[in-house]
């Protein structure tokens, strides 16, 4: 008899239900946050020797506007996670359910799997509407240009053909973020996997070790923060529900809310992360025997402008020296604040510690940038 004809063998498999569900929140920027699109980008005011400066472009979306893309999300917080749950089975296992797993090193079969979450670009909700001092802001696409330039190890000036300038989304810009997905079969499966997803998405709202989104972060940049919205689920009596009605949208437009406090409570209290590094904080005050400046020159555009207002005034009342526009300008921050920029301080700080290094003999190279044959 032949095999394929046996009765038993046609019978089909139940599919499991598996419930539907759905967060939604807000991420917004507490520093500026660069994520590099691959691309550049020019500014009309800004120029080199006669041609329009290259600027390393944030990610955008079609509209033209800075965006937040979900594989950035879901690396950050994956990395974050994963570095906490090391030496917890359990947890690392919900990390692989959620995030997926790649393949293993020691074994020739190809075991990668896709995780049970998906993770939406997040499109930019709350723009800042008013005039910023951030060099050449761009309120369409809620971006600003930072340059920034090494320091020459030998001169301690700003190094020759080093200038290089990054497109900066700001603080106080707000995107939508979502992440949806499935869940196992059992009735538990759901709720561990919300509970777990949320205390993650609290990292970025971690006072000591935040996840951090982006380039740069060792100079401040990529903190955000997270307000949660809504989590929404569909269980077998949601489909069913929602069957029955006549009116019915789309299943993903239709998750009954879910309230939040109810979630896994007792799962909940075992879900602590903790920091595996070992945290230093050092609170530094800077006093200044003298002037200091980090400039912000003015553009090539503040410059016309002033010239243009300068010749439609009465003559009279000009002196023939009269300064148009200041030639050098401190640098500001988001709220019009005299800053000292984190990685200028780095770099300085830096740059005297290499100095030490040699002085010392203790490295005499010191990890010179400069000299490709000498980075030890």
């Amino acid at each position: 008899m032949n095999e394929a004809s046996d009765p038993a063998e046609k019978q089909l498999k139940r599919w499991p239900f598996r419930p539907r569900w759905r967060i939604e929140g807000c991420l917004f920027t507490c520093t500026s946050l660069h994520i590099g699109s691959g691309q550049v980008v020019f500014h009309p005011d800004l120029e080199q020797e006669g041609r329009l400066v290259k600027i390393s472009a944030h990610v955008t979306d079609h509209t033209g506007r800075a965006s937040l893309p979900g594989s950035a999300l879901k690396g950050g917080m994956r990395a974050w996670a994963m570095e906490r749950c090391s030496q917890d089975p359990s947890h690392l296992r919900l990390c692989e359910t959620l995030f997926g797993k790649g393949s293993d090193k020691n074994n020739k079969e190809d075991l990668s799997q896709g995780g049970l979450a998906e993770f939406h670009d997040l499109r930019l909700s709350v723009t800042r509407t008013e005039p910023t001092p951030l060099p050449h802001w761009n309120e369409r696409r809620q971006t600003w240009i930072e340059a920034s330039n090494s320091i020459d190890r030998h001169t301690r000036t700003a190094a020759d053909q080093h200038l290089i300038h990054t497109e900066c989304v700001p603080a106080g810009v707000g995107f939508d973020l979502t992440i949806s997905g499935w869940a196992e079969p059992d009735d538990n499966s759901a709720d561990q996997l919300l509970t777990f997803l949320l205390t993650i998405l609290e990292g970025f709202n971690d006072a000591e070790d935040p996840i951090l989104l982006g380039a740069d972060t060792a100079s401040g940049k990529g903190k955000v923060g997270w307000r949660l919205g809504q989590v929404f689920k569909m269980t077998k009596e949601d489909v069913a529900t929602w069957v029955k009605n006549r009116n019915r949208q789309m299943a993903e437009l239709e998750l009954p809310s879910v309230d939040i406090h109810r979630l896994n409570s007792p799962f909940k209290d075992k879900v602590i992360f903790t920091s595996p590094k070992d945290l230093l904080t050092i609170p530094i005050t800077l006093y200044f025997d003298s002037h200091f400046l980090v400039n912000d020159p003015p553009s090539q555009r503040e410059i016309d402008e002033a010239e243009d207002n300068s010749s439609s005034t009465d003559q009279s009342d000009q002196t023939e020296d009269r300064p148009t526009v200041p030639n050098h300008r401190p640098r500001r921050d988001e709220l019009g604040d005299v800053i000292l920029p984190a990685k200028s301080f780095k770099g300085a700080l830096r740059s005297q510690a290499e100095q030490i290094l040699r002085t010392l003999q203790i490295n005499p190279f010191a990890c010179d940038p400069s000299d490709s044959n000498k980075i030890n």
